[in-house]
């Protein structure tokens, strides 16, 4: 709870500012869940975290690669 506070006080202000949206910063607050979820199914063997463990999977590849694509692009060294 903590974690998603604080990300979202990040998130709000680097917009205000300006900065644009910091995919990245999500995608390690998801990670924290799809890791929760991914232990929870190898332990219980639930489907119901399965699923969540895949979709929270899939959200934070997508985040992670929206936000390497955007660092690869803005860079001035490439």
């Amino acid at each position: 709870i903590v974690q998603m506070f604080l990300a979202t006080i990040f998130f709000v202000t680097q917009i205000f500012v300006g900065g644009g949206i910091n995919w990245g910063l999500w995608a390690l607050v998801f990670s924290t869940n799809m890791t929760t979820f991914w232990v929870k199914y190898i332990k219980l063997h639930r489907k119901h975290e399965l699923v969540i463990a895949i979709v929270y999977t899939i959200l934070v590849s997508i985040m992670s690669g929206y936000y390497i694509y955007e660092l690869i692009v803005s860079s001035t060294i490439l």
